[in-house]
């Protein structure tokens, strides 16, 4: 593969109930409850939509087929297969949007719809660097948002989630990429 492959799906509306229930029919059981229990049908047709771009995503790049796919979690959720340590992938959902990246080598992605700037949670979470960066942006709010997505993405590669102490600086000799769509940020890290 020696790439990169990233899948993004907007979604107009939603899922109808009956396809909706004959999709969750091919996912696995602890990520069944979790689509169910989401609090919004966004947020439950987005996550179902993940693990089926997913799925498909993985039979195209590694022809590995649909009902060979057994996903688990690392401690930190980072999701992987477990009978195929070099087909990597990671999902991320925002709005109407769901991004799936697969690779050969350890990825990961985020998107993120630009929303408030908040200086507080900045301040948490960038270096000084970044805050610099910020502070000289004409678009405050989308310049945050664009770090934010990397750094997410750079995490979600690592496996570490936010767990992570090195939040602030976590984005020092990584590849990422970042590309603006409509209203949001979408990053990959590889």
């Amino acid at each position: 593969m020696n790439d990169i492959k990233i899948y993004l799906v907007k979604i107009s509306g939603k899922i109808e109930e009956s396809i909706f229930r004959y999709l969750l029919g091919f996912i696995r059981e602890d990520k069944k409850e979790r689509i169910l229990m989401q609090g919004t049908k966004q947020n439950a047709d987005n996550m179902l939509i993940g693990e089926i771009l997913t799925k498909v995503a993985i039979k195209m790049n590694f022809d590995i087929d649909i009902k060979e796919q057994k996903i688990a979690c690392s401690k930190y959720g980072k999701p992987y297969l477990t009978d195929y340590p070099n087909a990597h992938f990671n999902i991320s959902h925002s709005g109407n949007y769901v991004a799936c990246a697969v690779s050969d080598k350890p990825v990961g992605t985020d998107i993120q719809k630009i929303g408030k700037y908040c200086s507080d949670t900045a301040k948490r979470v960038c270096s000084e660097e970044e805050l610099k960066q910020i502070s000289d942006s004409s678009d405050k709010a989308s310049e945050f948002t664009r770090l934010w997505t990397q750094k997410e993405a750079v995490l979600k590669m690592c496996g570490t989630g936010f767990i992570s102490d090195n939040v602030k600086n976590c984005l020092d000799n990584k590849s990422v990429q970042s590309r603006r769509v409509g209203d949001y940020w979408l990053s990959i890290s590889c």
